[in-house]
C-alpha cells in the first residue's frame, strides 16, 4: 500500500490524473482502494483525483471526443458515486452521442448510428431522445438495405446487370416516397403485357404495349 501511495503521489505531481493507462494516478489509486478502502489516505486521494476526472470529462465533451469522455465520467464515478452532479453528466453525455449519431446517420452512416445508440443507452437509459433516435436508425437501416445494389458474382448470375440496377433504384426510391394506388387518370388505356426478368429477389417488370 504504501508503495501504491508513492507512486500515485508521483503521477499526481506529474498531473498524470488518468493517462497513462495503468500508470495514472486514478489506476494507482484503484490498486491501492482494492487493498484499503477505508484507509484515509487512500479517501484523501479519491478527493484530489475527483476533480480532475470531472474536468476530464468536460473538455472531452466539448470536443466531442466521446469514448474518452466516457472514460472520465466511469472515473468520476468511481471516485465519487454519491456526487449529485453526475446524473446531469450522464444525460448530457448520452445526449452528445444521439446528436453525433443524428448527424452521421444524415449521412448515411447507420453503423456508427448503432454504436451511438447503444452508448447512450449503457450512459443513460433514461435519455428522451433515445426512443425517437432509434426510431429514426431502424428507418435509414431499412431504407439502405432496399437501396443497397446486389454483388456482381449475383448480378452475374441472373445474366442481366440492368435488372440488378434497375431493382435498387427501384427499390430506393420506393422506400424514400409514400405508397399510392394509382388513379383512373393514370391506368393503361390499352391491354398490356407485363414481363419479369432478372433473379428472383432482383425482379424488373418490363410493361409492353399490346
Amino acid at each position: 500500500l504504501k508503495r501504491l501511495l508513492a507512486q500515485l503521489q508521483e503521477a499526481e505531481a506529474r498531473e498524470q490524473w488518468l493517462l497513462p493507462p495503468g500508470s495514472s494516478a486514478y489506476d494507482r489509486f484503484k490498486a491501492a482502494q482494492a487493498l484499503a478502502p477505508q484507509d484515509a489516505r487512500v479517501r484523501g486521494a479519491a478527493a484530489r483525483i475527483q476533480p480532475a476526472a470531472r474536468q476530464c470529462m468536460e473538455d472531452n465533451l466539448r470536443g466531442n471526443r466521446l469514448r474518452a469522455a466516457r472514460t472520465c465520467l466511469d472515473a468520476w464515478q468511481a471516485l465519487a458515486p454519491s456526487d449529485p452532479a453526475l446524473a446531469p453528466a450522464h444525460r448530457r453525455l448520452a445526449q452528445r452521442w444521439l446528436a453525433v449519431g443524428s448527424e452521421r446517420l444524415g449521412m448515411g452512416d447507420t453503423a456508427f448510428a448503432a454504436q451511438a445508440l447503444q452508448q447512450a443507452r449503457q450512459i443513460d437509459p433514461g435519455t428522451p431522445e433515445i426512443h425517437a433516435f432509434a426510431w429514426a436508425a431502424s428507418i435509414e437501416k431499412c431504407r439502405a438495405m432496399l437501396c443497397r445494389p446486389l454483388s456482381d458474382r449475383r448480378c452475374h448470375s441472373t445474366g442481366s446487370a440492368y435488372s440488378c440496377t434497375t431493382a435498387s433504384a427501384k427499390g430506393c426510391a420506393s422506400s424514400a416516397t409514400r405508397t399510392s394506388w394509382p388513379s383512373r387518370r393514370n391506368m393503361p388505356s390499352t391491354p398490356q403485357l407485363v414481363a419479369t426478368t432478372g433473379w428472383p429477389w432482383a425482379m424488373l417488370r418490363l410493361t409492353l404495349p399490346l
